[in-house]
């Protein structure tokens, strides 16, 4: 089934090592975002552990204080303006109970949100034990920019500390077309703000970034790369995803072997060697997704599992059920075309009352990610709703927000629906309806 094209309205992040999903812009203009609220950690990261810290940050805690006692914490939360050059001396982090680094403005704030993401100071530019300083060697200039960026290796995840035109900045995340960021004082006033901002509007020369090592990250994130071009990550239900093509070149997530239960393989054409899945004790299900792939003998060498598989795909013959040093239950499975039966319809409910907007689909395996834009944005965000129903507390926040939902199925296929509109029911409206 052909895939359906994005709207202008919404970009789907691309699948990659982090399989993150910044904020979506329609727009060609840098767009602030400034409510706390609005964003979550898990808009950014798989990892449930970095995305704890980053709601963290974005609550206001990011390891900045005012005292060198680090007794006297800094709210920093998105939206507020502390961080102004204003000669009140701001510290960040601690060795036992002295403050490591001192400072103010978008310096101290991005070394501070460093340390609470990482727990390494960055300060005069230094890596830690855990962080490596990439080389800018590769390239003849050191603009901020999309090819420079590949070329110097900056891992297109959250958490790399970019020094650039004097100013101080954490990536949450860029694709070919925009970059995320967070930081202290980007508007010269102290304000904190994440910036997704396409690459043509960036202006600066890069002067460093450090990032954490892959080993490190890797630890924290529990995702990475298992070959040339297959990624994999792991959740916290225990399903371990592998996406892309080619061969898998070593079992990647061995550290984190017991606690897979569940492995899903997104593509065809995959090569999988002996013994990938060893000690996976707690492994019972496996989902292939697209053409048949080529197997070693003993891939899963061990392993007591039920294989679903898509029968109608490219080379699942009966030749390719066999156990492969395991034993494995296989199970076809059909492709019921993905379609959406009723669309996402607009709500009135008064203030305080539950908004509730649903969507109905068919397909196989669905499941939903709704989109959110609060009136007067330009861009949707990735909610942390993923039911076929969003289901929001009326308030003047939430009022004239649109909601729209991203359905996919088993396959991959998604769908987009329509927006629909979550209105403030008022006393004149309540009026019109008793006449």
């Amino acid at each position: 089934m052909t895939k359906r094209i994005l709207s202008i309205f919404l970009i789907l992040p691309m699948l990659l090592c982090a399989l993150a999903f910044p904020a979506m812009a329609v727009d060609a203009k840098a767009t602030l975002i400034t409510d706390p609220t609005a964003v979550s950690g898990s808009d950014y990261t798989t990892s449930t552990l970095l995305a704890e810290r980053l709601d963290a940050v974005f609550a206001g805690n990011a390891s900045v204080y005012s005292s060198k006692s680090c007794t006297s914490l800094v709210d920093t939360a998105l939206g507020l303006s502390p961080m102004k050059n204003n000669g009140v001396p701001k510290y960040v982090g601690t060795a036992g109970d002295t403050a490591v680094e001192t400072g103010t403005s978008c310096w101290i704030y991005a070394n501070g949100v460093y340390y609470t993401l990482f727990g390494e100071s960055t300060g005069d530019g230094e890596a830690g034990e855990n962080s490596e300083k990439l080389s800018l060697r590769q390239t003849a200039d050191r603009t901020m920019c999309y090819e420079n960026f590949r070329s110097w290796g900056v891992r297109q995840g959250v958490g790399a500390l970019i020094r650039a035109s004097g100013h101080s900045m954490i990536l949450l995340g860029y694709d070919a077309h925009t970059v995320t960021i967070l930081d202290g004082n980007g508007d010269g006033n102290g304000l904190i703000a994440i910036r997704v901002q396409p690459w043509e509007k960036v202006f600066g020369s890069v002067s460093y970034i450090i990032q954490p090592t892959e080993r490190f990250y890797s630890a924290l994130t529990a995702n990475g790369m298992c070959g040339e071009h297959i990624t994999w990550s792991l959740d916290n239900t225990g399903t371990l995803t592998i996406s892309g093509t080619g061969e898998i070149q070593y079992p990647a997530w061995r550290n984190y072997s017991r606690g897979i239960r569940k492995v899903v393989v997104e593509n065809g054409g995959v090569r999988m060697g002996s013994a990938l899945f060893c000690n996976c004790d707690s492994l019972t299900q496996i989902v292939f997704q697209g053409a048949a792939p080529v197997l070693a003998a003993n891939a899963f060498l061990g392993v007591k599992a039920t294989v679903q598989y898509p029968a109608s795909q490219p080379g699942w013959s009966g030749e390719m059920l066999g156990n492969y040093g395991g034993l494995l239950t296989w199970k076809p499975y059909g492709m019921t075309q993905l379609k959406i039966t009723a669309q996402p319809q607009t709500v009135s409910v008064p203030s305080g009352a539950d908004a509730e907007i649903s969507i109905t689909a068919e397909g196989d395996g669905l499941c939903y990610t709704w989109y959110t834009k609060n009136s007067g944005d330009t861009m949707y965000i990735k909610s942390s709703i993923t039911g076929s129903s969003y289901c929001m507390t009326m308030s003047d926040t939430v009022k004239d927000r649109q909601v729209l939902c991203v359905v996919k199925d088993l396959y991959g296929n998604y769908l987009i629906s329509q927006s629909a509109l979550l209105r403030m029911q008022t006393a004149a409206d309540a009026a019109s309806f008793s006449d």
